[in-house]
Protein backbone atom coordinates (compact mmCIF):
# COMPACT_ATOMS: atom_id res chain seq x y z
CA UNK A 1 0.00 0.00 0.00
CA UNK A 2 2.81 2.45 0.81
CA UNK A 3 4.46 1.80 -2.53
CA UNK A 4 1.20 2.30 -4.45
CA UNK A 5 0.61 5.56 -2.61
CA UNK A 6 4.11 6.87 -3.34
CA UNK A 7 4.12 5.81 -7.00
CA UNK A 8 0.73 7.23 -7.85
CA UNK A 9 0.83 10.29 -5.64
CA UNK A 10 -2.57 9.39 -4.19
CA UNK A 11 -4.87 6.71 -2.91
CA UNK A 12 -5.82 5.07 -6.21
CA UNK A 13 -8.35 2.25 -5.93
CA UNK A 14 -8.72 2.51 -2.16
CA UNK A 15 -12.00 2.99 -0.41
CA UNK A 16 -12.36 6.22 1.56
CA UNK A 17 -12.19 4.40 4.87
CA UNK A 18 -8.96 2.64 3.81
CA UNK A 19 -7.42 6.02 2.94
CA UNK A 20 -8.33 7.37 6.37
CA UNK A 21 -6.96 4.29 8.11
CA UNK A 22 -3.73 4.58 6.14
CA UNK A 23 -3.35 8.11 7.55
CA UNK A 24 -4.22 6.89 11.06
CA UNK A 25 -1.64 4.09 10.88
CA UNK A 26 1.05 6.50 9.67
CA UNK A 27 0.44 8.83 12.61
CA UNK A 28 0.32 5.95 15.07
CA UNK A 29 3.64 4.57 13.82
CA UNK A 30 5.27 7.90 14.68
CA UNK A 31 3.68 7.87 18.14
CA UNK A 32 4.87 4.31 18.81
CA UNK A 33 8.43 5.29 17.91
CA UNK A 34 8.35 7.98 20.60
CA UNK A 35 6.62 6.04 23.38
CA UNK A 36 7.18 2.34 22.68
CA UNK A 37 6.78 0.01 25.66
CA UNK A 38 7.03 -3.69 24.72
CA UNK A 39 5.06 -4.66 27.84
CA UNK A 40 1.99 -2.61 26.85
CA UNK A 41 1.24 -2.31 23.15
CA UNK A 42 -0.45 1.00 22.44
CA UNK A 43 -1.36 3.16 19.46
CA UNK A 44 -2.15 0.16 17.33
CA UNK A 45 -4.76 -0.60 14.70
CA UNK A 46 -4.90 -4.38 14.55
CA UNK A 47 -6.94 -7.07 12.90
CA UNK A 48 -9.88 -8.13 15.02
CA UNK A 49 -10.27 -11.64 16.36
CA UNK A 50 -13.17 -13.53 14.83
CA UNK A 51 -14.53 -14.19 18.31
CA UNK A 52 -14.68 -10.47 19.17
CA UNK A 53 -16.29 -9.67 15.82
CA UNK A 54 -18.87 -12.44 16.31
CA UNK A 55 -19.66 -11.16 19.81
CA UNK A 56 -20.51 -7.64 18.63
CA UNK A 57 -22.24 -8.80 15.44
CA UNK A 58 -24.50 -11.04 17.52
CA UNK A 59 -25.54 -8.16 19.77
CA UNK A 60 -26.00 -5.41 17.16
CA UNK A 61 -26.70 -4.95 13.46
CA UNK A 62 -23.84 -2.57 12.75
CA UNK A 63 -23.77 -0.08 9.86
CA UNK A 64 -21.68 -1.34 6.95
CA UNK A 65 -18.90 1.26 7.19
CA UNK A 66 -18.51 0.81 10.95
CA UNK A 67 -18.48 -3.00 10.65
CA UNK A 68 -15.83 -2.71 7.91
CA UNK A 69 -13.74 -0.52 10.23
CA UNK A 70 -13.99 -3.08 13.04
CA UNK A 71 -13.20 -5.99 10.70
CA UNK A 72 -10.10 -4.38 9.24
CA UNK A 73 -8.77 -1.92 11.81
CA UNK A 74 -9.67 -2.55 15.41
CA UNK A 75 -8.00 0.03 17.70
CA UNK A 76 -5.94 -1.14 20.67
CA UNK A 77 -5.30 1.56 23.30
CA UNK A 78 -5.52 4.39 20.78
CA UNK A 79 -6.10 7.91 22.07
CA UNK A 80 -6.46 10.79 19.61
CA UNK A 81 -5.95 14.47 20.21
CA UNK A 82 -6.23 17.27 17.70
CA UNK A 83 -8.13 20.53 17.24
CA UNK A 84 -11.43 18.59 17.09
CA UNK A 85 -10.97 16.08 19.93
CA UNK A 86 -9.22 15.77 23.27
CA UNK A 87 -8.33 12.34 24.71
CA UNK A 88 -10.62 10.54 22.26
CA UNK A 89 -10.63 6.78 22.77
CA UNK A 90 -12.07 4.93 19.76
CA UNK A 91 -13.49 1.52 20.62
CA UNK A 92 -12.30 -1.62 18.92
CA UNK A 93 -14.40 -4.76 18.64
CA UNK A 94 -12.69 -6.19 21.72
CA UNK A 95 -13.86 -3.35 24.00
CA UNK A 96 -17.12 -2.30 22.29
CA UNK A 97 -19.35 -4.29 24.65
CA UNK A 98 -17.63 -2.95 27.77
CA UNK A 99 -17.81 0.60 26.37
CA UNK A 100 -21.61 0.48 26.79
CA UNK A 101 -21.25 0.13 30.59
CA UNK A 102 -22.60 3.16 32.39
CA UNK A 103 -24.32 4.46 29.25
CA UNK A 104 -26.82 1.94 27.90
CA UNK A 105 -26.06 -0.83 30.39
CA UNK A 106 -25.61 -1.01 34.15
CA UNK A 107 -23.10 -3.81 34.86
CA UNK A 108 -23.95 -3.87 38.58
CA UNK A 109 -27.68 -4.45 38.19
CA UNK A 110 -27.19 -6.20 34.83
CA UNK A 111 -29.97 -4.10 33.29
CA UNK A 112 -30.41 -1.68 30.43
CA UNK A 113 -30.40 1.96 31.48
CA UNK A 114 -33.88 3.34 30.79
CA UNK A 115 -33.03 6.89 29.71
CA UNK A 116 -30.44 5.82 27.10
CA UNK A 117 -31.65 5.90 23.46
CA UNK A 118 -32.04 2.21 22.58
CA UNK A 119 -30.53 2.54 19.08
CA UNK A 120 -27.41 4.47 20.21
CA UNK A 121 -24.12 2.56 20.42
CA UNK A 122 -21.09 4.15 22.09
CA UNK A 123 -18.15 3.91 19.64
CA UNK A 124 -15.76 6.32 21.37
CA UNK A 125 -15.40 8.41 24.50
CA UNK A 126 -13.59 11.59 25.40
CA UNK A 127 -13.05 12.06 29.13
CA UNK A 128 -16.15 10.00 29.81
CA UNK A 129 -18.34 11.76 27.25
CA UNK A 130 -19.85 9.35 24.68
CA UNK A 131 -19.68 9.46 20.89
CA UNK A 132 -22.43 7.25 19.44
CA UNK A 133 -23.77 5.95 16.18
CA UNK A 134 -27.48 5.37 15.65
CA UNK A 135 -27.93 1.71 14.73
CA UNK A 136 -31.17 2.54 12.94
CA UNK A 137 -29.26 4.52 10.29
CA UNK A 138 -27.07 2.79 7.69
CA UNK A 139 -24.90 5.87 7.12
CA UNK A 140 -25.17 6.96 10.72
CA UNK A 141 -24.20 10.37 11.92
CA UNK A 142 -22.02 10.37 15.01
CA UNK A 143 -23.62 12.00 18.03
CA UNK A 144 -21.96 13.43 21.11
CA UNK A 145 -23.23 14.20 24.61
CA UNK A 146 -21.71 15.44 27.85
CA UNK A 147 -22.09 13.10 30.83
CA UNK A 148 -23.24 14.27 34.25
CA UNK A 149 -25.83 16.75 32.96
CA UNK A 150 -28.83 14.98 34.49
CA UNK A 151 -30.27 13.88 31.16
CA UNK A 152 -28.69 13.05 27.82
CA UNK A 153 -28.70 15.85 25.27
CA UNK A 154 -27.08 14.62 22.05
CA UNK A 155 -25.76 16.83 19.28
CA UNK A 156 -24.48 15.76 15.90
CA UNK A 157 -20.69 15.67 15.86
CA UNK A 158 -20.22 14.32 12.32
CA UNK A 159 -22.59 13.65 9.43
CA UNK A 160 -21.35 10.03 9.09
CA UNK A 161 -18.89 7.59 10.61
CA UNK A 162 -16.47 8.27 7.73
CA UNK A 163 -16.77 12.02 8.35
CA UNK A 164 -16.00 11.31 12.02
CA UNK A 165 -12.83 9.42 11.06
CA UNK A 166 -11.82 12.25 8.73
CA UNK A 167 -12.17 14.72 11.62
CA UNK A 168 -10.02 12.43 13.78
CA UNK A 169 -7.09 12.40 11.34
CA UNK A 170 -6.90 16.13 10.52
Amino acid sequence: MNEEFILTGGYVGMQEIDRIIFEMKTRLEKEREKYFDPNRPTNTLAEVSQEDLNNVSTLWKLPTDYLYFLEKYSPIFVEWENDNYFALDICGAKDLIIAQNGFSYNPLSKEAIADWPKSYLVIATSNGDPFCIDLECENSPVFYATHGEGEWSFVEDSSSFIDFLNRVVV
